[in-house]
């Protein structure tokens, strides 16, 4: 059953979120982020503006990408990177053998999370966002998901 951990008291998703990756690709995890565009944009400017120490592999992978679209050299280089990624970033949950942990930072609940071993679901202070974590945190416990919750003390952003 997936373990599910909510994060709360997040003053600013983006810049957290690149420090979770950072942690937990350091550690060997590779995961997969999903949630709005411009949200996932975001990560992916502030990941490439990492130290080169620092540095989190990453790529954009769409939720129906089968690899067998394009060709020429150019696919064949997004296919090797998306491959080689710890992270990916997709709007959309995807399947993925190698990616075991979701990064959820949509507002609703993320369709194919029972496919990854864990579950992480981002919340910020902003009252919606809050309002919509509660529905989500609602529907895993009524289906029998043991939920951990972290109350984050994130300081300087």
């Amino acid at each position: 059953m997936t373990e599910i951990s909510f994060h709360f008291n997040i003053p600013q998703r983006v810049p957290y979120v690149c420090r979770l990756l950072r942690k937990a690709t350091a550690k060997g995890a590779q995961l997969l982020v999903t949630g709005p565009r411009e949200e996932l944009e975001a990560i992916d400017r502030m990941l490439w503006q990492l130290s080169p120490v620092d540095f989190v592999g990453h790529a954009w992978i769409e939720a129906s990408s089968d690899g067998d679209e394009g060709e020429g050299a150019e696919h064949a280089a997004m296919a090797v990177a998306r491959e080689r990624a710890r992270v990916w970033l997709s709007e959309s949950v995807c399947a993925s053998d190698r990616h075991r942990v979701l990064v959820n930072l949509h507002a609703s609940i993320a369709e194919g999370f029972e496919q990854f071993e864990r579950l992480i679901e981002i919340v910020s202070l902003d009252a919606s966002d809050r309002n919509d974590a509660r529905q989500r945190w609602r529907y895993y416990g009524q289906r029998g998901y043991q939920i951990i919750r972290h109350d984050v003390q994130v300081t300087g952003g």
